[in-house]
């Protein structure tokens, strides 16, 4: 159990589109843990380099610890229920990477792979332990629901693209939109 089974650097450009715009880079270590055929369980450290907001600092997010439960899978496809929690541990706050709180979440998700790609799309609700006080409302962190939609195109044995889009609507009303962009080497 100690070591990953798919142990992973990823390196993402994030845009958030709120009523402020933010941009990102977001660097992830992670690994994998097959604990059944069926039950993957992942451990993801992030590290976030904030692009033109001087008032927030660069630093490590908060380590999110994932569970995977294949439902049903056959041919390339699977109906998975997915687990989470992010656990307070990051160095500067820019959510959802890093929240400085404990964040549970739980959802299904639909993944279809068509040779070298792969699509899916995901619904979860996310519930926040604590909110911070004093934090403007457009990036305060608060209970939401999720939806995720993304393509992965497999350029190799050990490189992978990513594009995709979260939608968020936080218990306040306000919704965010990130869409983004990522590079995984296995």
């Amino acid at each position: 159990l100690f070591a990953p089974h798919q142990p992973s650097l990823r390196s993402a450009f994030i845009r958030t589109v709120a009523n402020d715009a933010r941009e990102a880079s977001v660097f992830l270590a992670a690994g994998a843990y097959p604990v059944r055929h069926n039950l993957l369980i992942q451990i993801e450290q992030p590290y976030i380099a904030i692009i033109g907001e001087p008032d927030i600092e660069s630093g490590f997010g908060d380590t999110h610890v994932r569970a995977r439960l294949r439902l049903y899978g056959r041919d390339g496809r699977a109906l998975q229920m997915l687990g989470g929690l992010r656990i307070g541990s990051g160095s500067t706050i820019y959510y959802p990477y890093s929240s400085q709180s404990y964040d549970m979440e739980l959802g299904i998700g639909y993944v279809d792979s068509l040779g070298a790609v792969t699509v899916w799309g995901l619904a979860s609700g996310v519930a926040v332990k604590r909110e911070p006080e004093g934090l403007p409302e457009v990036s305060r962190h608060q209970n939401f629901a999720r939806s995720n939609a993304g393509v992965a195109v497999a350029l190799g044995s050990r490189l992978v693209a990513r594009l995709g889009a979260s939608a968020l609507l936080f218990r306040s009303g306000s919704p965010r939109d990130i869409y983004f962009g990522q590079v995984e080497y296995r």
